[in-house]
């Protein structure tokens, strides 16, 4: 079964590509800096990555991709919406209605990774109809409600956005980008975002999260929340789901990457 065709038959709203055509549209985008390339061809060996897919879409260079150069003459192209929905907030509050499983086998089905990279701004939220999740989303209302990430991989970092109260969008709880393997399935690989040096901000500490995710298709991603080991969120000796799995989408929208992006700098 295919991500999209998986996610067609949990959440009833992917659109069915199937995960070879997507892997075609790699031509589509800006091949990634010289640097960047380096580093996740590296990183790839390093994790001793074997697989045939990997193979296949590796063994040429330059095939690693910005995410937000796909669209015609290498320009930003918003992922597409899906079909019967109006836009990302309908998305949102659909995916809300889900189980949380519903959103394992997709993730799983994100793998062997695709080489899109992310860039640029992507707007979303947190999904499932999990308790841990419904709770995360009471939680943040009041302080600042997250509705996003902006993504800087030519310098490997990445801010979360928080919709803060009169002030409104803003970026925060910066974090370290790259790849690394997948705490839900360790002989995988995935995008981590490493929190461990991220200052405390609006009442919350981010040190003891990890976030972890992989594109299901062009401009969207599903990720999923951990709790690090032997942290106040966590006292056992492995990382542990916060059932509180997110879903972004690239949105391609200059002004909030105007005011997010050179925060990462």
């Amino acid at each position: 079964m295919t991500v999209a065709k998986a996610m067609v038959s949990t959440c009833g709203l992917m659109v069915a590509a199937t995960f070879a055509a997507k892997l075609q549209s790699v031509s589509a985008g800006e091949p990634v800096s010289p640097i960047l390339e380096e580093y996740l061809l590296k990183v790839f060996d390093n994790l001793e990555d074997s697989s045939v897919k990997r193979s296949s879409f590796l063994e040429d260079a330059g095939n690693f991709f910005y995410s937000d150069t796909q669209g015609n003459n290498g320009q930003c192209k918003p992922a597409d919406i899906y079909q019967g929905l109006e836009d990302v907030d309908e998305v949102c509050r659909t995916m809300r209605s889900k189980n949380f499983r519903s959103f394992l086998e997709p993730y799983e089905e994100a793998y062997p990774m695709t080489t899109e990279v992310p860039r640029g701004c992507y707007l979303g939220c947190p999904v499932s109809s999990s308790i841990q999740a419904n709770l995360f989303v009471r939680q943040t209302e009041g302080l600042g409600r997250w509705v996003g990430k902006c993504f800087d991989p030519d310098n490997m970092i990445v801010a979360n956005l928080i919709q803060a109260p009169i002030v409104g969008v803003v970026p925060a709880f910066k974090g370290a980008l790259y790849v690394e393997r997948s705490w839900m399935n360790e002989t995988n690989n995935a995008w981590i975002i490493d929190y461990r040096a991220t200052p405390r901000q609006f009442g919350r500490d981010f040190t003891v999260y990890r976030d972890e995710f992989r594109f299901v298709d062009d401009g969207v991603i599903l990720g999923h929340m951990y709790a690090r080991p032997f942290t106040s969120t966590n006292p056992l000796p492995f990382g542990v789901n916060t059932r509180v799995p997110f879903m972004l989408h690239q949105v391609c929208n200059r002004d909030l990457e105007k005011r997010a992006l050179p925060s990462l700098a």
